[in-house]
Parts: C-alpha cells; sequence; structure tokens
C-alpha cells in the first residue's frame, strides 16, 4: 500500500480529455464491480482522501501534463438517415491519437499491489473516455511498479505541485501558480452541476500537508462525486 506508477500504451484513438477526473471515475467502478459498492462508497467515498487517489496522464516519463496537444487531432463527421422520414442527422468529433508511451499513478492505503492491478487491468478492458461502446479509449497494461515516491526527492522543499485536477479545502494554501477551468461532467445522459477544478501542475507555496490533498465533490443532480483529490510533489518555489 502505498504509491503505484500505472505504465500504458494507447491502441486506439481516444475521445476528450482523460484527466485525473476520468480516471477516478473509471476506478471506482472497478472497485464497485470487484468489490462491492460498500467498499466504494465506505472505503474509497466516504474514507479519507489518501484512502484511493490518482494523478493526470503523462507522457513519457516526465510529469508533464498530457492534454490534446500531445497527439494527432483528427475530426470525424458522421451521418445517421431515420429510415421512416428520410431525414439525415450529421454530427462531429475529435479524435486523438495519441504517441509514445504514458503513465499515471496511484496511491492508496487500503488496496495493495494485487488489488491494483486487478482493478487497472478491468479499467482498461472497460476503455477510458467517451465512445468506449464502440472501441475507442483503448490501452494496453505495460507495467505496474510499486514506487517510494513521484518525481525528485527535493532537499528542505517549500512547496509543493498538485499533478492532479483539484478542488481545494477551505484551509488548503492558495499562494501560488495555476489556471482553473469550469467542469461540467455527465452520468447517465444527465448533466452536473459546474464546479471550478484547478488544472494539475499548479504549483503553491506551504508545507507539504498530505501525500494527497483536496476533496471530492458531491453532485446532487446525478447522486455522484466530481474527485478533486490530488496526488502532490514536494518542490523548490
Amino acid at each position: 500500500m502505498g504509491y503505484y506508477k500505472v505504465d500504458i500504451k494507447p491502441t486506439s484513438s481516444i475521445i476528450g480529455r482523460i484527466t485525473s477526473v476520468t480516471l477516478f471515475g473509471a476506478f471506482c467502478y472497478a472497485i464497485s464491480y470487484l468489490y462491492g459498492a460498500d467498499v466504494l462508497v465506505d472505503s474509497v467515498l466516504k474514507g479519507d482522501s489518501e484512502s484511493f487517489a490518482v494523478s493526470n496522464l503523462f507522457h513519457g516519463d516526465e510529469l508533464i501534463t498530457f492534454d490534446n496537444n500531445t497527439g494527432v487531432i483528427r475530426g470525424v463527421d458522421h451521418c445517421m438517415i431515420n429510415r421512416e422520414t428520410g431525414a439525415s442527422t450529421k454530427w462531429s468529433y475529435d479524435e486523438i491519437w495519441l504517441d509514445g508511451d504514458y503513465h499515471f499513478y496511484i496511491y492508496s492505503t487500503i488496496f495493495d499491489f494485487a488489488d491494483i492491478e486487478k482493478l487497472t487491468e478491468l479499467v482498461l478492458k472497460f476503455g477510458l473516455g467517451a465512445k468506449r461502446s464502440v472501441g475507442k479509449g483503448q490501452f494496453k497494461l505495460l507495467g505496474i511498479d510499486e514506487v517510494d515516491h513521484i518525481g525528485n526527492q527535493v532537499d528542505s522543499p517549500n512547496g509543493y505541485m498538485v499533478i492532479s485536477d483539484y478542488i481545494p479545502n477551505k484551509d488548503d494554501s492558495t499562494i501560488g501558480i495555476y489556471t482553473a477551468r469550469v467542469y461540467r461532467g455527465a452520468t447517465g445522459g444527465v448533466e452536473k452541476a459546474p464546479i471550478a477544478l484547478i488544472n494539475a501542475g499548479a504549483k503553491f507555496i506551504g508545507k507539504l500537508p498530505a501525500k494527497v490533498v483536496g476533496r471530492l465533490e458531491y453532485d446532487e443532480l446525478t447522486n455522484t462525486y466530481t474527485c478533486g483529490r490530488a496526488l502532490v510533489v514536494p518542490i523548490l518555489v
């Protein structure tokens, strides 16, 4: 139990961004599937922040947050004909073809290596992102390693960097350099209420509070949670 580094390789295009929010949701489904809803709710969703948290997806061996500029974007047009009326409906979306290998980190105080391996294999089997049912978002598992820390070790750090999308607690440091976005996910076709997420890569001045900072945000419209728990890396600011 601790840090795990998961190395993966894309085998298909993806639709949309894959961030810690996406990964956390995928793992929640896998946890419920393998261990039951009670474990998911009581140990993960209502557990402390270090019970289970994931980072964003990173390219190669660097802690540089994956974004849509990492791959090749191709617009795909679709058309559907209504056989009864003869009317056509057109829509399009962007497929992203990723290049190279990727990795992300997991931190957990309740799941051991064998658990993480089972969960990851199931997550990748189901796929990541949108249009999984038609073969998008497929990745091959290259390996999982239990690691002592993330990134380079720093003597006497005076700050920290979050490597996941982040929803701060009221007592968390607000002194730093960061960007944010408005996120509005959807579950079962129902949109969640919009919330503000601080983007991964944000840097803050202050004592490293824990291995995981931030919190989950409950959404009453869908009875689900959005993950704002963020893994942190100590840094010199």
